[in-house]
Parts: structure tokens; sequence; C-alpha cells
């Protein structure tokens, strides 16, 4: 940075801030142990402290940000230290603090990066958290001359750059996605460690902080709904957590976030969006490969909110996976939001159809069947283009998946191409109709504006019958004469065989038949590359099942039905009446043009 450092009258009789807890509640740390969830949880921590650091320090920073890495051995070897009394691990915490005052902090306004950032950027806002934790919890056992680096390192290589953003109007200052709470709550919390030392930048930036967390807590949906999906979801909901805790401690202000329902619905929004399999369900451009959604900052809104079936959810999570260096959030955040032998109750399984208005997605969960469809919108953050997408599976095997991180373009999802043209960019795609049947769902989907120019209508029928058949419907029509030419896809991790009825995707001890009805002109099974983080240990080939009209109509019907029964299957196709039969069950739908009012009206089943 080449502004001028900003004066810093250094106080080194000041207390800690106590930004989590104070230094009484860090030196009674082992305390805690008394209770199995944080004796289990200090488990992990010991032995993920066992992990070769310096491996990890060096590897790429694109594998595993350092900035990140440090933040987890700091905040891992502080709590060891205070509960073992072990000097191995101060030393490894304050080593750690001294690397990191000296990295580089962020970019520079007169050489900004590519992104056109000029002031703060992800390491500058992580550095800042992790500077100020690190200075907070450790206080006392620092010397005078490392707490006197960390204040200046937050002043002038932290809010020198976060205030130097707002001045030049950097693109996050005003988003309303995860960078939001990034930036400006990790700027929050680092004025708040350093304001006895530098009042006058401390409140500026406290006061920006507020007033650009708002953009961001603004983008909750009623009812529930985050965008960048479950995992950016965390992200952005840890960041703006931590500084609202710690700013109720030091003011009694909490941004809102206690009186926010919209926010409290995405919690459950959250915990909805997830498989029988256990892992999360993605429609926004982040892997499958992790298990359910948890973060500790929920402990705290479980407390406030008396929610204890969020707490038994949290519990149940965090320990039943592992915990590494390489993650933004590590689950040790626990021993400060979470108190000792907090009310937990395991709430019921939360089954059947889920509509998610605000944001147009639905999920439903079965005895058997899980589904969550996509409708809403293309165009925000971490959005792919991917309206009409669905993700399936039975019992604990995902047979139709997502395919992560960076895979953007439609044909990498379960939805059609039109033309073999991708989705346009920030097209809507409502929700129309969204019912629950007895063992199912009906939902239909209006995807017109995916593709405007080339398409009358475009309606996807989505049925699950019985908890057991999965009943797909796509009704095409193409403007004037024109034809639509559909490519119909679905992606899985299975192997895939062609079969005289369409598919068979052999999953894990069961195989989805993927039966196709109408007319078929072609079907293909094409094998292509994802892109994984090694970490994630998961299968990168993805298979694309993909068929097609015989004859490129300007009206096509592409029914399918999928199941894992072996049932017969039988289709009809006329006129605007779309029926499946299977297993002594009888589906039928009606096309868009005979609705009444422009309306859907429901399925018809009989047995």
């Amino acid at each position: 940075m080449n502004e001028p450092p900003i004066t810093i009258c250094f106080d080194p009789e000041a207390p800690a801030a106590g930004l989590y807890m104070d230094q009484q509640q860090w030196k009674g740390l082992s305390g805690l142990l008394a209770d199995p969830f944080f004796a289990q949880l200090h488990a992990k921590v010991l032995a993920c402290l066992e992990e070769p650091l310096e491996k990890l320090r060096f590897e790429p920073a694109w594998r595993y940000p350092y900035h990140r890495v440090y933040k987890n051995i700091i905040q891992l070897s502080c709590v060891a230290w205070h509960t073992t009394g072990q000097e191995r691990y101060l030393q490894l915490a304050v080593e750690s603090l001294r690397k990191i005052c000296g990295l580089d902090w962020g970019p520079d306004p007169v050489r900004p990066e590519s992104s056109g950032i000029r002031g703060a950027d992800l390491r500058t806002a992580e550095l800042m958290y992790t500077t100020a934790f690190g200075l907070d919890a450790l206080h006392d056992d620092l010397s005078v001359d490392d707490r006197r680096m960390c204040v200046e390192s937050l002043v002038n290589n932290g809010l020198v750059r976060y205030l130097k953003g707002i001045e030049l109007n950097d693109w996050w200052v005003r988003c309303n996605f995860n960078w939001n709470s990034m930036q400006h709550g990790n700027a929050g919390i680092a004025a708040l460690a350093v304001r006895r030392h530098a009042p006058a930048v401390a409140e500026k930036a406290i006061a920006e902080a507020k007033k650009g967390l708002v953009y961001m807590t603004g983008a909750f949906y009623e009812g529930g709904g985050w965008t960048e999906g479950v995992m950016y979801f965390g992200t952005a909901l840890g960041h703006l957590t931590d500084f609202a805790f710690a700013l109720r401690r030091a003011t009694g202000e909490d941004c809102g976030v206690l009186a926010d329902k919209k926010m409290h619905d995405t919690i459950d929004f959250a915990i909805c969006m997830q498989g029988g399999d256990g892992r999360g369900i993605n429609f926004s451009n982040m892997f499958e490969g992790r298990g359910g959604w948890a973060l500790s900052q929920v402990f705290w809104y479980a407390r406030m909110l008396n929610r204890p079936d969020w707490t038994a959810d949290l519990e149940e999570k965090i320990l039943a996976r592992g915990m590494e260096m390489r993650g933004l959030f590590t689950s040790v955040d626990s021993f400060w939001y979470r108190q000792p032998f907090q009310p937990s109750q395991k709430a019921p399984a939360r089954k059947g159809l889920i509509h998610f208005k605000g944001i147009d997605w639905a999920v439903w969960r079965g005895d058997r069947s899980w589904c969550a469809f996509r409708g809403g919108f293309n165009g925000g953050n971490h959005n792919n283009h991917d309206l009409g997408h669905f993700i399936f599976g039975m019992d604990k095997t995902r047979f139709l998946i997502d395919p992560g991180y960076g895979m953007a373009r439609a044909d990498m999802h379960n939805t059609p191409l039109i033309r073999f043209e991708d989705q346009t960019d920030c097209a809507t795609a409502p929700i129309i109709r969204c019912d629950s049947l007895p063992g199912g769902f009906y939902i239909v989907c209006d995807l017109r504006e995916a593709f405007p120019f080339a398409l009358e209508h475009f309606d996807r029928h989505l049925a699950m019958l019985d908890d057991r058949y999965l009943f797909l419907v796509d009704d095409v029509k193409g403007r004037g004469d024109i034809r639509n030419d559909v490519q119909e896809n679905l992606q899985t991790r299975f192997p895939v065989q062609i079969t005289e009825e369409g598919f068979a995707i052999s999953g894990d001890g069961a195989v989805l038949r993927v039966c196709l009805g109408g007319d078929v002109g072609g079907r293909k099974i094409e094998t292509w590359e994802g892109r994984q983080l090694r970490w994630e240990k998961q299968e990168t080939r993805i298979n694309r099942v993909l068929w097609y009209d015989s004859y490129f109509r300007v009206h096509s019907v592409q029914p399918a039905l999928l199941t894992t029964d072996y049932a017969a299957v039988s289709f009809q196709v006329k006129d605007a009446d779309v029926s499946v039969s299977a297993g002594g069950l009888t589906c039928g739908i009606t096309l868009r043009q005979a609705w009444p009012d422009g309306m859907p009206p429901a399925c018809r089943i009989a047995k």
C-alpha cells in the first residue's frame, strides 16, 4: 500500500477487547470439556493439529489458501493451548501470528488486481479476522511487542485497505452476497479489536461496516433462501455472525440478526437442502462432496431463539465429520458459540414437499425418494445456467447429481438444451404449480425465458408418484414454424448402459431405470470431466445421459419415468394429454394448450 500509515496510540496496558470470550473465560476453557460434545470436539482439534503443518503451509495457494490455513492453525492452537496448557500450542499460535502479520495483505490501489479491486480483497478480510482473533484470544500471553505488531497490522495492513476500498467504491462495497459480510464483517471485527489503540479509524470502520452489511442482510428471501446455495450461505452467515456477535458484546447492537426472520428461515432452508445421502444439495456452483450443512455460529441463534432442534442438528453433523486445516470454518468456533450442555432436542425428520417461494426452489423428502428442483432465476452470484435442474436420489444413493464448482452450462446439468445453445443469463423460470401428493409431488415450471427468442413455450413437469416413480415431461414448442431441437441431459457419477427402454444407471446396490416415451431419435452416453478439489475425494468423471426427438419437431413432448422398480412401464402421448402407467399406478398431465385460464391443472393419478 502506498497510503501513509495511520498514527496509532498503542496502549500496552489496554485489556483484551473480548470479542468472543474474555480472558478469564479463555483461561477456563478446559471446564467446557465436562460436556461430552466439547470433549469429542476437543479430540478432533488435537488430532487435526498433528497434521504436517509445514506441508500445508507451502501447498499451492489455489489448493490451500495460506490465509485460511493460518486462520485454522491459530484458532485450533488457541483452543489447544487454553485447554491443555502445553506450550507448543502457544508457540505455534504466536509464530503463526507473526507470519501472517508479515504477509501480503491484499491489492495495491496503484496496481489493481484483475478483478478490478483496488482496496481490500479476500486475503485482507480473512487476515483481519485471524489477526484480531489471535490478538484477542492470546492477549495476556503475548509480549507487548507482539500485541503492538498485531495492532499495527490490523490498522495499516487491514483497515487502511478496507477504507480505501470504500473510498474507491470497489464492487464489494454494496454487493449482496458472501463477499459483503466477508469484507464488512471482518473489517468490523478488526476495528473492534483496535478501538482502544486507534479510536478514530476504528469508529469509522465500524460505521462503514454496519452501513455496508445492510445490502447483504436485505438479500434474504421471505420464507428462506440464498441464491449462492447452502455452502456460500454458510460463508455469508459465518462472517456476518462473527461481527454481529462481537459487536453485541461490545455495544449491545447486533446488526439486527436476532430479529431477522428471513435470515432465520434461511437457516431452516439450509438444513432442508440436504439429500438422503447426508450431503448437501447444490444448485449454486459448489461441491456435493461435503457432509450436510453445519455452521457453528448457528449454535448462538439456536440458544437465543430457543431452537434446540438447530442445536441437535449441528451437533450430529459436526461430530460426524472430520476436521481439517484447509476449510474456511472448521467447527472449532463451537467453543465460543455453544454453551456447555446447551438444550438440544432432535426434531422429527423433515419429510414432504417444501416450496421456498421467495427463491423459487423446491425440496422433497419421502421415506425412500428425495429430490430438489430449481426454478427462480439465472444471474445471481455463483449461479449457473441451470433453470429446471433437479437432483434426485433413492435411499442413500444420489443418482442424478450437480457437477460442482465452475461447471456452469445447461448441458452440464439435468436440464435440456434448445437448438444446442446454452440458457440465457438473467432469465427467470417461475414454478407455476407446486402440489403435494400422497407419497410425492407435482411441479410445473415455465422455462421459456431461458431461451426467449427460440421458443413459444417450454414447460417442465416433474411428478413424484408413490415415493418410487419420478415422471418427467418436457413440453417444448418453437416460435412460429421453427424446430426446437430439444436435447435432454441427465448427469450421474455412476456407470450407465443403454437399454431397450432407455438407460440403466447402476448405483450403489440399486439400478435406476430411465424409461423413455415418445419418438426418441437418438441416445448417447458422454463422459466428461468435472472439476473437484483434491480433498473432496470425489470422482471427477461424470456420465452425461442424453436423448433427443426423432424429427426435431416444432412442438416436442418428451416423457420419461425414473425408477428403481422393475414394473413394466407404458406411456401415452395424445393431443394435450400425457400419461404413464407402472406398478398399477397411472399418472396423467395436461399440456399448456388445454390449460384453463393459462394455468396448469392438477395431475391425475389413478390406481
